[in-house]
């Protein structure tokens, strides 16, 4: 996949989320990120035929604390998507490498290549 479809694909929702944010508040922009959580899916699997882990993971926190924040009315939960999501993502790296597993290896799809030492620094370094 080109280089630039793969990052408009990555950050596409991100980027939407911010601008409807700006343009029409926290809660069009929670729907917004939302709608467009699942176009980047579709796009990647309509592109590539797989899913990385990660996004799906991310998009399962965006699709939960999107649709709370939007049914509650209360933009606390999108604000603390992030936190829990890289709160769940550290906990995973360090758990998996107490029993010596590189999740980060097998999560990061083919976007990296890297020897098991660089792995093992970055997952330190993430968890």
């Amino acid at each position: 996949m080109p280089v630039l479809l793969k990052l408009l694909i990555e950050a596409g929702p991100l980027v939407t989320f911010f601008v409807a944010n700006w343009f029409g508040g926290i809660f069009w922009a929670t729907g917004i990120f939302m709608a467009a959580t699942v176009l980047s899916l579709a796009a990647s699997w309509l592109l590539t035929r797989k899913l990385a882990v990660a996004p799906l993971i991310t998009a399962g926190f965006v699709a939960v604390f999107g649709a709370l924040t939007l049914w509650l009315h209360d933009d606390t939960f999108i604000k603390v998507k992030v936190t829990l999501n890289n709160a769940l993502f550290g906990a995973l790296l360090l758990g998996r490498l107490g029993f010596r597993r590189l999740f980060l290896e097998f999560a990061r799809g083919e976007a990296v290549l890297m020897d098991d030492d660089g792995w093992r620094k970055l997952t330190l370094r993430w968890g």
